[in-house]
């Protein structure tokens, strides 16, 4: 995870050393289509091997969901996310997608390098739609104890409270897969 005012800086440098090959200083770019589903592709501009650059705008910010981070895992070992931006209650369907990434990658060992710039961590990233007002709503999330009694009822999680939680698991695995990646300065090579 890079961030702060030097992110872009590391995370360029760990995008050369990845896709650089070996004894030279220019990595072979290609813009690649990834097959998604239904005949429908997920357009990555900056990709070589096995390694691909999007924008959090490219990957979070528009309608792109589990179905294309699954051909991303299935293609890619890993992915650099460059300005990864705090999000704010404005963006939440954003951060569910970005949630959403982050829990396709830890499930299927995707390497992820991302960039958050205008942030000094990952607290940060979702500091505001942890501590800001969130949407209304009611939503229901199965509850071990509930599933494991027959015909039990499952209280439902207000909306908020299920972002909440998801934001926590999140940074939780976020930081687990940090642990095996400690910066971008000792990126995947």
């Amino acid at each position: 995870f890079c961030a702060g005012r030097d992110a872009c800086a590391a995370f360029d440098a760990a995008w050369a050393r990845r896709v650089a090959p070996q004894g030279t200083s220019v990595g072979l770019e290609e813009a690649v289509d990834v097959p998604v589903a239904f005949a429908r592709t997920l357009r990555v501009p900056r990709a070589a091997g096995k390694a691909a650059m999007l924008r959090f705008d490219e990957v979070c910010g528009r309608g792109s969901g589990v179905s294309d981070f699954y051909a991303l895992a299935r293609r890619f070992d890993v992915l650099f996310v460059r300005d990864v931006p705090p999000l704010t209650p404005k963006q939440e369907d954003s951060a569910r997608r970005f949630i959403a990434l982050v829990d396709v990658a830890y499930d299927e060992g995707l390497a992820l390098v991302l960039s958050a710039p205008l942030t000094e961590s990952i607290g940060q990233v979702f500091a505001q739609l942890r501590d800001g007002s969130l949407g209304g709503g009611v939503v229901s999330r199965p509850h071990k104890a509930a599933a494991a009694e027959p015909g039990a009822s499952i209280p439902p999680v207000p909306a908020q409270g299920e972002l909440r939680w998801m934001i926590s698991r999140c940074e939780s695995r976020l930081s687990e897969m940090t642990k095996r990646q400690r910066s971008c300065d000792n990126a995947i090579d």
